[in-house]
């Protein structure tokens, strides 16, 4: 997986290229593709890698499920061979080769394709992102990962489980599992999110520096790149609610209008986390404005106490002989009294003014 934030540079060779080029825009890998079939219908359950990627026509036209998950998008020509078995349009394996493609949700004649982003927080406490592709035929479900390793391990405990009610379900089920899974794990970015902003607000209300307006820049990027994802995956759930299919039952239906309440209240959660974290920065720059306007007073009693201070040495230190108190024994004494009691009594009369 990469972070959120990253662009790679190999999109900018598809410019200038024809529709249905295909060309892989992710990272340069060097591992082979996995390609895992899990077969199954009610008692009958069977899961193994593939290793010639023709035998994958067996499953095309099974009278069971089956889930074909590809581990891999760098190697082009296994994707096109994937393409020609299950009749998938050029315009869709590219779509699937761009990891940098928004979440879409597009009908074909035999099937739906689909693409949303898989979001994880490392042992960093980074968000990560991985763009997953589905591809939803009759009776079977292809999914394409850019790299091993995802959230899915506990849909695979469960169509391991033959009491699941998974096993009893057609693949539009399994479609619609895979994609709550994700968006479950949408939750946990959430929280990730306000907890880094309730630490700030902590931080701010305790003193505003500067590294903290920075980690807030950061918080709201991340945040920014988050809604970017979700608000076209949001619209994306709408056109499959609104999708008259046969390939998904009315018996889906219901779960498929739960995913789409999810992601409103996932977007109205970002909202407000957006809202949460232009309060803070305005109390950031009040706090800075309060620190300014702080030191701006400190300055201007200085400057009060100063400027008759100065006015008096001035005024003696101008280079005229008939000034009688320059000739006093105590001249200099007297001066330097007068001068305390000033400071004195400016000190007194702004603490009297709780100025200071």
């Amino acid at each position: 997986m990469v972070p959120i934030s990253e662009h790679n540079k190999t999109h900018l060779e598809k410019i200038g290229l024809p529709p249905g080029s295909l060309k892989f825009t992710g990272r340069k890998k060097n591992e082979k593709v996995k390609v895992i079939v899990i077969d199954y219908r009610d008692a009958d359950f069977e899961e193994n890698e593939v290793l010639t990627i023709s035998k994958l026509e067996t499953y095309k036209e099974s009278a069971t499920s089956s889930w074909i998950n590809v581990d891999g998008l760098h190697d082009v020509e296994i994707l096109s061979e994937i393409g020609e078995i299950f009749g998938i349009h050029s315009l869709v394996i590219e779509d699937i080769l761009n990891v940098n493609h928004r979440p879409i949700l597009e009908e074909y004649d035999d099937f739906l394709f689909f693409t949303l982003k898989m979001l994880v927080i490392d042992e960093k406490n980074l968000i990560q992102s991985e763009q997953v592709s589905m591809i939803l035929g009759k009776n079977w479900l292809l999914t394409f990962q850019e790299t091993e390793g995802d959230l899915f391990d506990k849909i695979r405990i469960r169509l391991r489980d033959t009491q699941a009610k998974i096993r009893k379900r057609n693949v539009d089920y399994l479609f619609y599992a895979l994609i709550d899974i994700i968006v479950d794990n949408y939750f946990l970015v959430i929280e990730n999110f306000k907890e880094a902003i309730e630490s700030i607000e902590d931080k701010v209300m305790l003193h505003s520096d500067k590294k903290y307006l920075i980690e807030m820049q950061k918080v709201r990027k991340d945040l920014l790149d988050f809604r970017k994802t979700l608000v076209p995956l949001r619209e994306a759930l709408i056109d499959l609610r609104l999708e008259k299919t046969t390939l998904i039952s009315n018996k889906t239906t219901p779960y498929i209008n739960d995913l789409h309440d999810h992601t409103l209240y996932l977007n109205e959660s970002t909202e407000f986390l957006q809202e949460s974290l232009n309060n803070i920065l305005d109390t950031y720059h009040s706090g800075i404005a309060n620190k300014t306007n702080q030191i701006m007073q400190i300055l201007t009693i200085y400057n009060v106490i100063f400027m008759p201070l100065m006015f008096i040495v001035g005024v003696y230190g101008m280079n005229f002989d008939n000034m009688p108190e320059i000739h006093t024994k105590y001249g200099y004494y007297v001066v330097l009294g007068v001068m305390l009691i000033i400071v004195l009594s400016l000190l007194r009369y702004f603490k009297y003014k709780k100025w200071l």
